[in-house]
């Protein structure tokens, strides 16, 4: 029984994640109507947002390392 291999050319994979940064400008700059102030302000949101976000999951894992610690 003879094994018949063939050669496939090498393509390039998509990204795993998008290079362009973690914002699409372009999308802000359509849902805004190009208003720098307001895409400003959006991103003002975004940010203070995104902070208490990240606060509150640190306080939760700070919470459960301490429950982790107290059982030890």
């Amino acid at each position: 029984m003879s094994l018949h291999v063939e050669r496939i050319d090498w393509m390039p994979s998509p990204p795993l994640a998008p290079d362009d940064g973690p914002i699409d400008l372009q999308h802000l700059q359509r849902m805004t109507l190009g208003d720098a102030g307001l895409e400003r302000e959006v991103l003002a949101m975004f940010s203070a947002q995104a902070m208490a976000e990240l606060n509150d999951a640190l306080a939760q894992a700070r919470s459960a390392v301490d429950a982790i610690l107290r059982r030890s």
